[in-house]
């Protein structure tokens, strides 16, 4: 049996959302990703996060993104996917995301809300930040920008270390873009 065939018996076991990722929101389906201890899912993506977190109590929502965190260290641990380069930003936090490109793109270059979920990206090899945001962050093609699945390097927490968004200029915002962009 190769490789590839093993990759699609693990993902008929797992649950997979309407975007093809496994999705991890429940114990039941961390249990089964579980399974596969050892192996090495990386060319597969995932998807650590609960589609309708706002209509959750803020109590229930808190355990929750506890869950999730915990869920994403039990992937890694067991040698699923490999640990973030870097440390995550909690779930829930309020952070600002780096918002570039579009047609034609918001003005301001970046919207603020909070971290919702994490995703490995199978493509790029790396993990992913789900962002909700407060407001729309402009509009693309018409529609409102409500929220970005981006690389932690595009995201700064607030009252954090690093320098925010908002204290620079859409300029400035561009030129940091195609310097994180270089490094893929």
């Amino acid at each position: 049996m190769k490789i590839s065939d093993t990759m699609d018996i693990a993902r008929e076991e797992m649950s997979v959302n309407a975007g093809g990722m496994v999705l991890i929101d429940t114990p039941e389906a961390l249990r089964k990703v579980l399974t596969h201890h050892g192996t090495n899912l990386s060319t597969t993506s995932f998807d650590f996060r609960a589609q309708e977190w706002r209509q959750i109590e803020a109590a229930d929502r808190d355990a929750l993104f506890a869950f999730l965190e915990e869920a994403v260290d039990k992937v890694c641990t067991s040698g699923l996917l490999p640990f973030p380069k870097e440390p995550l930003p909690p779930l829930g936090c309020q952070v600002e995301a780096m918002i570039v490109g579009g047609k034609p793109g918001p003005r301001s270059k970046y919207g603020t809300g909070k971290v919702t979920g994490y995703s490995w990206d199978s493509v790029f090899h790396t993990w992913r930040l789900g962002v909700a945001f407060d407001e729309p962050a402009g509009y693309y093609y018409g529609n409102p920008i409500t929220g970005t699945s981006t690389f932690p390097s595009m995201v700064r927490v607030v009252g954090g270390s690093e320098r925010l968004f908002s204290d620079m200029t859409p300029a400035e915002i561009e030129a940091l873009y195609l310097e994180v962009r270089l490094k893929f």
